[in-house]
């Protein structure tokens, strides 16, 4: 979460393709693997015009494009998954390929053990698994092609069964993208990438029950497909100037959830039910012009606009969006930066802002749902001490609006309805702070020290008697310390410490039985009761933090390098919360139940170079 947004608010970009989901094991693991990947770049502030459709931040990554002299590789093994990458030329100095794999085993390790504790009745999964590929072909000097890929999943599962019955339930969720680039140099100063993606994110809860002949089954499903085309030019006209201009389109296809029930008997005459949202195709485009803009030796300046339109439903809105940055050297070591930049976004994320697991949907703005937008401000100083510290001070003023959120007591568990439906719109946001990072970059202990001080905050007519109220994600508090430290060229010890205040959520503060409570929006109806909301997001979880380790031990060898790495994660246990529940004991008394994924977990890693 990054300056009050949410994850909708991050564009995500893998070989300039955007990626919806981000993360395998709810968020332990990244879905992006660091062995092919060639380089990552993060804008939180100040965005460049040639970036768009997203309000808070850019994380911009590319894979490697393969080795064109020769075969290399690497891979490791742990308790969690396996991985490896191997890259080299398929045609010496003229094609070169990219392969990198990784899946975890946990269900094969575990699952066994549940079964056998079970009598075979119980089987209890989980998996995951990625799959990179990058194809990099030279036509001529002035001509290059790319083909990229990546094809990932995840999957919770459990099945009870006995002699004549069977019970299958589960989640799953996972990407597929695909990149196809062609690099050209039109002449000495003008360069041109015309790229076309497909990418597809999907979230399906299914449930599947045999008894006795008869088949049960229902099916959750949401997610968004996109095929686009954008072509980009950077021109370089003089020294001074280093221009970047192009245009894009983009085919969304939405599907913001339905529920599908199957029912089949013994005379096998199936009966199909589907309810809830439909599919929404919507078109969005775009054009851009930028300038870097070297105006003496101390001041530099980025310039530019991103105009953008998006057509649903027969409704067409459109943005001109203005950018600009600029740093100017205050001496040999010390720069202050300063930027605006106003954005537009045409896809929403509606997340539960209550109790249970935090499942989020995809929707698109519509013809009554506007696109969200935002204008930021950013000041920062930054300071570098003989090139080996370096200090940074940024502080930011961003309000969002046209927010999109949940109505108090309505959920995606809510399959009947349409989510338009379960929606407020209209919303305001606000989020100010200060970004505090020092940073020692060589030597053999390396590392830094970050603190974030910042307020989040949402209105609604429809929420909260239209009271601003902190947002999911308002974190007030946010640290992180890390450390590296080599002792030769065989030896290394890391350690990894963060902090985070807890998320803000909406509990029941009462409850009590009504006669007619259907058409009340702030009542939602849970166990035969009726539970009173107060404020929006008034309570606090309780704050994140943990402490990871590791050490890791380095061999040459004949045909290259092998590392083992002991590590802990959550080393001194921290039950951080996931998500709270209401729930009763023994004697029948309500009380709140935190959930938690990850304890303390060792490892033991294997890994190679070659």
């Amino acid at each position: 979460m990054v300056r009050g947004g949410g994850p909708d608010q991050n564009l995500m970009l893998l070989d300039g393709v955007p990626v919806y989901n981000a993360s395998h094991l709810f968020g332990f693991l990244s879905v992006f693997n660091a062995d092919a990947i060639n380089r990552v770049e993060l804008i939180k502030g100040g965005f460049p015009a040639r970036y768009g459709g997203r309000l808070s931040s850019v994380i911009d990554i590319n894979l490697k494009d393969g080795n064109m002299k020769e075969v290399h590789g690497e891979g490791s093994i742990d308790i969690i998954a396996a991985k490896v990458t191997v890259e080299g030329p398929i045609k010496k100095d003229k094609t070169s390929f990219l392969i990198s794999a990784r899946r975890t085993y946990l269900d094969a390790l575990v699952s066994p053990l549940i079964s056998i504790a079970n009598k075979g009745d119980t089987k209890i999964g989980y998996y995951f698994y990625d799959l990179n590929t990058k194809f990099n072909h030279i036509i001529n000097k002035r001509n290059r092609i790319y083909l990229s890929s990546y094809l990932g999943d995840d999957k919770v599962y459990a099945v009870d069964k006995s002699d004549n019955y069977r019970d299958e339930y589960g989640l799953k969720w996972g990407n597929i993208i695909t990149a196809f680039r062609w690099n050209s140099v039109v002449g000495p100063r003008l360069f041109s990438n015309l790229t076309a993606t497909y990418s597809r994110y999907r979230f399906n809860v299914y449930s599947s029950e045999q008894d006795d002949g008869d088949v049960y089954k229902t099916n959750y499903y949401s997610g968004i497909r996109d095929w686009a085309l954008k072509l980009d030019y950077e021109f370089m006209p003089t020294p001074n100037h280093y221009i970047r201009y192009g245009v894009g389109a983009i085919a969304h296809k939405f599907s913001p959830g339905a529920f599908t029930y199957r029912e089949a008997d013994q005379d096998d005459i199936p009966q199909d039910t589907t309810i809830g949202s439909k599919k929404i195709t919507a078109g969005e485009f775009s054009a851009y012009i930028e300038d870097d803009f070297k105006i003496t030796d101390d001041l530099k300046v980025n310039v530019g606009a991103h105009a953008s339109a998006f057509l649903v439903e027969n409704k067409w809105y459109h943005s001109v969006q203005p950018r600009a940055s600029a740093r100017y050297l205050l001496g040999p070591n010390m720069s202050l930066k300063a930027s605006f930049a106003s954005m537009m976004q045409y896809i929403h994320l509606l997340t539960n802002a209550g109790l249970g697991l935090p499942t989020d949907l995809w929707v698109p703005s519509t013809a009554d749902i506007k696109p969200q937008s935002a204008n930021q401000v950013a000041l920062g100083l930054a300071r570098n001490f003989k090139s080996v510290y370096e200090i940074s001070l940024e502080g930011y003023y961003k309000k969002m609006y046209n927010l999109i959120d949940y109505k108090q007591g309505t959920s995606f568990l809510d399959v009947q309805a349409d989510w338009r439906d379960k929606v407020t719109k209209g919303g305001r946001g606000k989020s100010y702070g200060a970004e505090l990072l020092a940073q020692k970059k060589v030597g053999k202990v390396t590392g830094w020290i970050g603190y974030t001080l910042s307020w989040t905050y949402r209105q609604f007519d429809d929420l909260n008697n239209a009271k601003w109220f902190p947002y999911k994600y308002d974190r007030r508090h946010d640290v992180s310390v890390a450390l590296t430290h080599s002792w030769n060229e065989r030896m290394d010890f890391s350690a990894v410490w963060v902090y985070g205040t807890g998320n803000a959520v909406t509990l029941p503060s009462a409850t009590f039985q009504a006669a007619n409570y259907n058409n009340n929006p702030i009542y939602s109806y849970y166990q035969g009761e009726t539970y009173y909301y107060g404020d929006r997001n008034s309570f606090r979880m309780r704050a994140y933090h943990r402490l990871d380790l590791s050490f890791s031990f380095w061999k040459k060898t004949k045909w290259g390098r092998s590392k083992w790495t002991l590590a802990c994660y959550n080393v001194y246990n921290r039950k951080n919360p996931f998500f709270m529940d209401v729930t009763h004991d023994f004697y029948d008394n309500r009380k709140f139940v935190q959930y938690s994924l990850f304890p303390i977990i060792p490892s033991i890693a294997y890994a190679f170079k070659f």
